[in-house]
């Protein structure tokens, strides 16, 4: 099992950094499964190619945008979004499982699972993070808290 362990700046499912209320950046200390989680939402929602200084690093979900939501589709998009987070370790492939179900002709609904195992006394089990795709227009659709 990958060691899930990592502290990262903060930031914003937008990209934005996260400043405290005195205007200093915040880590994601605070909570350990927060650092994997912002890496894994950061990848679902680029293309390879986006980040030049990481050619390998995103999904290329967006791909699909404007294909059928039948179960070929729907396989391929799966094989994309492993593929790009498993590509060079930021996620253990027998630590993943990506769920799915139709919510309606456009759209299906995606829960990305993570066993991280045991990250701190208070910290383990798995992350889970929810997910739409509109194959219609709009593409990721992410359910951040």
């Amino acid at each position: 099992m990958t060691d899930y362990r990592a502290v990262d700046l903060r930031f914003s499912p937008d990209g934005d950094l996260v400043l405290d209320p005195g205007g200093g950046l915040v880590d994601t200390a605070i909570y350990p499964m927060l650092s994997l989680k912002q890496e894994i939402i950061t990848r679902v929602l680029t293309n390879v190619g986006d980040w030049p200084q990481h050619p390998w690093m995103g999904t290329n979900a967006q791909q699909y945008v404007g294909e059928k939501n039948d179960d070929e589709t729907i396989e391929a998009l799966l094989e994309s979004l492993r593929q790009g987070l498993t590509n060079d370790g930021l996620v253990d492939d027998r630590d993943l499982t990506i769920e799915w179900s139709k919510w309606d002709a456009h759209t299906v609904l995606l829960l990305l699972t993570v066993n991280v195992g045991v990250l701190s006394p208070e910290n383990e089990g798995r992350l889970e993070i929810p997910f739409a795709f509109d194959f219609n227009d709009l593409g990721v659709m992410i359910y951040d808290k």
